[in-house]
């Protein structure tokens, strides 16, 4: 036997001897390889590398797997933060103007009609307003300034007027307005002052509180604001549809009650509203006192009744009697129609120790789809003297208003006022006409008006002037 077969021997016997060393290496089926039993610093070497590819691999894998969606978790936390906050406020930006636009889209295509709407404080603000976990305040306004030209007409004695008896700008109101609630949405808050008003800067001041009875929705109003008696006297001075309110309104001897110190509870649903109030009421009766002199300021004023002084507060209580609201309105999309009542028995003006009784009220109507804007009421009143020496005076009132929008900009409107304060008078009854154009920049922000009215005698003409105007009104709404 040769060296030759004696190695090739004894190879085969070390291949016959390391086979089992072998078998511990090889896969089982469906299972990783461990690899275990080896002690060879080479095969530790070789099979290290392997593991290590192989385990390197696989924790790689996973590592990378975790490692990405930790870290992908952490940058998206702080890209989220980063990026929300930027995208927040390009899109809240973004987001309210679209909000914006399409709320006043809906808004004015469904505009508020009846009694109530277009309150002081119910429209959009364009200041950012305040909320916390305790309650919430928005600021809003009204500025409005007004030139003023006054002709006449014609004059009692026949002859035509050509007479400027007025050209001047009037600084008309600067309103400020505080609303919002305290510790539930429910409890509300409402103030409102002019700065025009040199004799008081406050003109309301209100609390509200809305809850529901049986399934309706109730709300009471407590403070000194103006009642829901008719359409116009309780609105918001942006939304008069004209410069001037309805003339019954402001005249001598007119209808109004302005702001009174009082209780309103209110009763609404979808459809019907129904209002009612118990108020300090009237000092006077309207013909020794206009309700505009005495009711809109929160101050004392002293007025001069047939030579005789005296004082009406607008802090305490001037009618121990009180007045009452009775009103209700029925809406149906964009028309409504309403009938006010309000009764009361003020001190009579000739006898203080004793008092009158009155009763006034009516019906009205309207309509607004944005871009059609119909409107109108008919008041009646009866006023009892609480003396035997004077008869009882009996008032009529009737205004329809028809506005326009020719486009978005422009709007056109005309007006009718008659206006009977006693029917057993005879040089009183006049009749007023109003035709504008009104110029909407900035939708209801800011607008431009332009009216012209006159006044018309319906009794006596020949003794009677006819007095034209000329306003312009520039008007902010914020």
């Amino acid at each position: 036997m040769t060296a030759r077969h004696v190695w090739g021997l004894a190879l085969l016997a070390a291949l016959a001897w390391s086979a089992p060393l072998w078998a511990q290496g090889e896969e089982k089926k469906g299972e990783d390889p461990t690899f275990e039993g080896w002690e060879s610093k080479d095969g530790a070497g070789k099979t290290a590398g392997k593991t290590a590819g192989k385990t390197a691999g696989k924790t790689a894998g996973e590592t990378a797997d975790e490692t990405a969606d930790e870290t992908a978790d952490k940058t998206a936390d702080e890209t989220a933060g980063k990026t929300a906050g930027k995208t927040a406020g390009k899109t809240a930006g973004k987001t309210a103007d679209k909000t914006a636009d399409k709320t006043a889209d809906k808004t004015a295509g469904k505009p508020s009609v009846g009694l109530g709407a277009h309150a002081p404080g119910s429209h959009q603000g364009i200041l950012p307003s305040v909320h916390t976990r305790y309650g919430s305040i928005a600021l809003l306004g009204v500025f409005q300034t007004r030139l003023d030209m006054h002709f006449m007409a014609d004059y009692a004695n026949g002859t035509d007027g050509d007479e400027m008896t007025k050209f001047a700008f009037q600084f008309q109101r600067a309103r400020i307005m505080l609303k919002g609630h305290v510790i539930s949405e429910n409890f509300t808050y409402f103030f409102q002052g002019d700065a025009a008003n040199t004799m008081s800067f406050v003109l309301d001041m209100a609390l509200g509180y809305q809850f529901k009875l049986a399934g309706q929705d109730i709300g009471i109003q407590v403070g000194r604001f103006v009642p829901s008696f008719s359409f116009m006297m309780p609105r918001n001075t942006a939304d008069l549809a004209a410069i001037n309110y309805p003339v019954y309104l402001t005249a001598d001897g007119a209808f109004a009650v302005w702001r009174q110190m009082g209780a309103q509870i209110d009763y609404k649903n979808a459809d019907l509203a129904v209002h009612f109030g118990v108020f300090n009421g009237l000092f006077t009766d309207p013909f020794a006192v206009n309700p505009l002199d005495a009711h809109m300021q929160m101050a004392d004023i002293t007025v001069d009744v047939g030579g005789t002084e005296y004082t009406i507060s607008n802090w305490a209580d001037n009618n121990k009697a009180k007045d009452f609201l009775l009103s209700a309105s029925y809406k149906l999309d964009k028309i409504a129609v309403a009938l006010n009542t309000w009764f009361g028995m003020p001190v009579n003006s000739a006898d203080g120790s004793e008092n009158d009784f009155f009763f006034m009220g009516g019906p009205g109507a309207e309509y607004d789809d944005g871009k059609l804007h119909l409107a109108g009421e008919f008041m009646f009143r009866a006023w009892d003297f609480g003396v035997d020496n004077v008869d009882n005076i009996y008032s009529f009132a009737l205004w329809a208003h028809a506005g326009y929008r020719l486009f978005d900009l422009l709007e056109v409107i005309g007006r009718v006022d008659w206006f009977e304060p006693d029917i057993d008078t005879d040089n009183d009854m006049f009749m007023r006409l109003t035709f504008g154009a009104h110029l909407w920049l900035e939708e209801k922000h800011f607008r431009i008006l332009a009216n012209l009215f006159t006044d018309i005698p319906l009794e006596q003409v020949d003794s009677r002037d006819t007095p034209l105007c000329i306003q312009i009104q520039f008007a902010a709404l914020w």
